[in-house]
């Protein structure tokens, strides 16, 4: 089973005006995939690797468990 998700780590760059629809316009075309993008700034990968790392675990549990219909 796939968990259909993306991982963004998103920079100073994501925070221009232009990338940000940029991004919402890729998200929302990934979502008709029924792909979620969740994102992470550098500084909470930097910063909070552990908190990250279970916020993965937690998203993947979830949709798996969604997907399987439980």
């Amino acid at each position: 089973m796939q968990a259909r998700l993306v991982i963004e780590v998103d920079g100073l760059y994501h925070d221009r005006p232009e990338q940000k629809e940029h991004d919402e316009n890729r998200t929302a075309e990934l979502d008709r995939f029924d792909i979620k993008v969740i994102r992470f700034t550098n500084e909470e990968i930097k910063n909070h690797f552990g908190r990250v790392m279970q916020c993965i675990r937690k998203e993947i549990q979830q949709r798996l468990k969604n997907r399987n219909g439980q």
